[in-house]
This record gives structure tokens, C-alpha cells and sequence, in this order.
């Protein structure tokens, strides 16, 4: 039981200055309320939402109204338990061995490596990745000397320093919607990465609980905030166009989309060096003309649609194609490029909404890469599309091609994971892939700046495995493993010898 006011609470003044200002950004998340930004709007209105966050969005607001005493329950106890860790690394008397997080690092990173040694492609890379950043993680917490703590602090400290730190600066340069609330959100994580780099009082011994203390108060407040919201039903999706009864039968969910990207640089591979910029931001050719790439959202419809169901209602089922352009050129000159990067009202322009795919590559060229999402609604995306297009409005950062598309994909696939009627067990399921860490990465990096096409591509890639019935990344059974692994390195060895035999040839030939 956690105790109240009075009641064996600590005294603010003999706690040290890291438990102080933990306690402040606490105060300050909930004083700010973020979350009133996300529910005041609903996900079909033209002007731009903050967004959910991705398990809520996930699970859905219908399924998190109808158990919102447990949620914010959880998030309660989730706060508590953090203030606990935050108090016990601080005090100088460590109730909590260091040992126990790295031992629970250790088992998930030699689970990720398993799952990714008989997985292939981008999904097999992602765990990878994963089993050796918590290994590293995991080898660090377990040796628990002084020099393995102050290794942590730094990696910590300079991750939430630098994170902090580009939102100012994105923010402060890109003024989108909600701008101010941006630049308080990255000063928060700029102030928790400086306590967390100086060593005071502990030298660094209590980084670990320091940090994930820190995460567990944030991460419950923002929750509990959530909880006690959806005490009242969420607004419905798209007020103006309701999802008609007929719509809501047992084939919801049984859609399917295809997101077109168009990269800045118009080819699918990027270099590493180059990708950070070229693929998620902009390209520059020899010229000087500066290219972001466009995406664009199609939906086949349902069988029998066609028309216009802006206008008949009776078309919902129609085939929707979201590509938002400016019906004006604007200037990407790089000596206008910060005041063409405000979003400011005078950097918006008319739009146009193009007809079709066919049509835009015909008069453009191909799509660079495309992803197909299975298991959409249908419904909830007409919705949102018959609201967004009343308003054509353009602007190169606030409201753009990606912003369209991801706004789509997220009316798309909210409540997907209750759909099947265990919305909680497929989040806890889905919290251990590496696909749904990437996706809120990809919906953190779009709050920090806005929605580019390359973040729109990895976001569909990372929902298509999180939300696909017939995802690339399917559950497998241990006893399975074994076989994959062997079946595997066997396709791995016949190649390395195919490779030296066509080399050999070759090498005799030019001999």
C-alpha cells in the first residue's frame, strides 16, 4: 500500500536534489496535461491532433473507456512504484540490487536474438539490434562496479540530454501546432539528462534505479491522466460523418491499404551515413533543389463502392486515395529554407487532392517503395478522409502529404488490437517486439519535427507487423526454432558456395 498525505510520506527537504527534481517534472507532466490536447479532438477533424500514444491507440479509447478505473489504477501503482525506485537509488541505502534489472535484460536480449536468428529481412535486423543494445545494457548492470555505473549515466544522461535538446531546437525552428508544448516536453528531457550526468549523491551508483524510476513516475502520471479522461465515452471518430450501423458488422478490421512513398532521394536503398538526414528529412541534389519525397494512402474500398461518398452517403464503400499536394510551387530554394520551414499561416498555400494512384504516377513517376497493411477499418478511414478534404489547405510542415497519411493510418488502425476481443493480451504481446519500439520511436521523432514521407514509411512497415493477421513476423513455438536455425545457416552456406563458385571463374579469367 502506498501511503498518503501524512502518513509515512518522505519530507520533500531531506530528499536530494535529483529526488526534487524528479518530484518537479513530475508536477510539471501533470500539471501540464498533454492528454487534454489528444482527446479534445477527434482523429477526423481537419485541424491537427496531438497524438495518442501508440498502446492507446492500439487498444483503442472504447476499449480503455470500458476499463478506465483499472487503467488508471495501473497507472497509479505504476507511479508509486517508480517514486519508490527513484527515493531507494537516491538515499544512499539501495533496497533494490541493480543485479535484478539486468538479469530481466539479459533473458529478453537472449530472447530477441533467438527470434532474430530465425527470422529474415528487416524483422531479423530489428532483433538483432535490440538482443545486442540490451546485452550491452544488460553486461553493464550486472558488473555493477563504479566504472560500469558512470558508463551508464553517461549513455543515459547524454540520450536524454541530446533528445531534449533537438526538440528545443526542431520546435523553435519548424513553430508547428503546439509548438510551445514541444519545446517544454524536450526541456524537461534536457533538465533529466543533466541530473542524471552529474554523479551527486550517490556517484552514479544509483543510475539505474535513478533512470527507471524516473520513466515508471512519467510514463504512470501520463496514464493515470489517460484512465481518469476516458472515464467519459471518446468523441466519436469523424463527428460529421458517423460510421453508419451497417458498417460496424463482424467484417471490421478485414480492410486492407497500400501506402506509396515517394524517398527524397527516389531510391529505396540509403546509405548509413546519409540516412538519418536523406531518408528522414531532405535531400539535396547537385542543383540546389531541395526534394522531401511524398506519400500518398490508397484503399481499394469495399465491394460494390464507387462515386463520390463526400456527397451520397450511400457510397461509403467507395475506393479513397490520400495524396495531399500543393496546387502551387512552393519555394524550396536553400536560401529561403527557414522561413519556407515555419508552419506557421503564411506558409500555407491552396492544395489539391489527386485523384488516384494511376493517375499520379502517370503524371509523376512510380512509387519508390510501397507497404500493404492488412486488417484496417475501413469505416473509421472513410471517416476520417470524408472530414480531412473539406479543408484543402497545404503547408509544407503543419499539414502535409506524410501528415495526411499518417493521420489516415492511425483513424486506419485504432482499436485494432481489440478487435479480436483481447485487446490487453495482444499489447502486452506486441511491447516485447522490437516492431512496436520502433513505431513509437518513428511517432516520437514526427512529434519532435512533423510526418516525412521516410518517417511515414517505417511507421506503415512497423504498424503492417504490429496489426497484419498475416504479419512477416509470426509468433513460433520453441520447439520450432531448432528447425528454422538450421534451415537458415544450411540456405546461408549453399549461397556463400554458389558465391565462390561464380567467383572463381572470374578470378581465372582475368588471370
Amino acid at each position: 500500500m502506498s501511503a498518503g498525505p501524512g502518513e509515512g510520506a518522505p519530507d520533500s527537504a531531506a530528499l536530494g536534489p535529483k529526488a526534487q527534481a524528479v518530484l518537479g517534472l513530475a508536477a510539471a507532466e501533470r500539471g501540464s496535461d498533454p492528454v487534454a490536447g489528444m482527446l479534445a479532438t477527434p482523429s477526423g477533424a481537419p485541424a491537427k491532433p496531438r497524438a495518442l500514444p501508440l498502446w492507446l491507440l492500439l487498444v483503442g479509447r472504447e476499449a480503455v473507456h470500458r476499463r478506465w478505473g483499472i487503467v488508471a489504477g495501473a497507472g497509479l501503482v505504476w507511479t508509486a512504484l517508480g517514486g519508490a525506485l527513484v527515493i531507494d537509488a537516491l538515499d544512499g541505502a539501495t533496497h533494490v540490487p541493480d543485479r535484478w534489472f539486468g538479469l530481466l535484460l539479459v533473458f529478453e536480449a537472449l530472447s530477441s536474438l533467438v527470434r532474430g536468428l530465425v527470422a529474415t529481412g528487416a524483422a531479423r535486423r530489428l532483433r538483432l539490434l535490440k538482443a545486442a543494445l540490451l546485452l550491452v545494457v544488460a553486461v553493464l548492470t550486472l558488473l555493477a562496479s563504479a566504472s560500469s555505473t558512470f558508463l551508464l549515466a553517461m549513455l543515459f544522461g547524454t540520450a536524454f540530454l541530446f533528445d531534449g535538446l533537438s526538440r528545443i531546437v526542431l520546435s523553435h525552428v519548424l513553430r508547428f501546432p503546439g509548438w510551445r508544448w514541444s519545446v517544454a516536453h524536450g526541456s524537461l528531457g534536457a533538465i533529466l539528462g543533466l541530473l542524471t550526468l552529474q554523479p551527486w549523491p550517490t556517484w552514479y551508483a544509483g543510475t539505474v534505479g535513478f533512470s527507471i524510476g524516473t520513466f515508471l513516475v512519467l510514463s504512470g502520471i501520463k496514464v493515470t491522466v489517460l484512465g481518469l479522461r476516458l472515464r467519459r465515452p471518446p468523441e466519436p471518430l469523424g463527428a460529421s460523418m458517423p460510421v453508419r450501423d451497417s458498417e460496424r458488422g463482424s467484417d471490421r478490421g478485414s480492410d486492407m491499404v497500400t501506402v506509396h512513398v515517394w524517398t527524397p532521394t527516389g531510391t529505396a536503398t540509403i546509405p548509413a551515413r546519409q540516412r538519418l538526414v536523406h531518408r528522414y528529412v531532405v535531400s539535396v541534389n547537385g542543383g540546389g533543389h531541395i526534394s522531401t519525397g511524398h506519400a500518398a494512402l490508397e484503399w481499394a474500398g469495399s465491394p460494390g463502392g464507387s462515386g463520390d461518398p463526400l456527397h451520397d452517403e450511400s457510397l461509403r464503400g467507395a475506393p479513397l486515395y490520400v495524396s495531399h499536394y500543393p496546387a502551387v510551387e512552393i519555394d524550396r530554394s536553400p536560401d529561403n529554407l527557414r522561413a519556407t520551414l515555419r508552419a506557421g499561416p503564411e506558409n500555407e498555400v491552396p492544395g489539391r487532392f489527386l485523384p488516384s494512384y494511376r493517375a499520379e504516377a502517370d503524371d509523376w513517376c512510380e512509387a519508390t517503395v510501397t507497404v500493404t497493411l492488412r486488417g484496417v477499418d475501413g469505416a473509421r478511414l472513410r471517416a476520417f478522409w470524408d472530414a480531412y478534404r473539406r479543408d484543402a489547405t497545404y503547408n509544407l510542415v503543419g499539414r502535409n502529404c506524410s501528415t495526411g497519411v499518417a493521420n489516415a493510418l492511425d483513424a486506419a488502425v485504432e482499436g485494432s488490437f481489440g478487435r479480436d476481443g483481447t485487446p490487453w493480451r495482444r499489447l502486452a504481446r506486441a511491447a516485447l517486439s522490437p516492431e512496436f519500439w520502433a513505431a513509437a520511436l518513428m511517432r516520437n521523432g514526427a512529434g519532435a519535427m512533423t510526418w516525412t514521407p521516410g518517417l511515414v514509411l517505417d511507421y506503415a512497415r512497423a504498424l503492417s507487423a504490429l496489426i497484419d493477421p498475416v504479419s512477416p513476423v509470426p509468433a513460433l513455438g520453441w520447439h520450432g526454432v531448432r528447425r528454422r536455425l538450421r534451415r537458415n545457416w544450411r540456405a546461408e552456406t549453399i549461397a556463400r558456395k554458389r558465391g565462390l563458385a561464380a567467383a572463381e571463374p572470374t578470378a581465372a579469367k582475368v588471370a
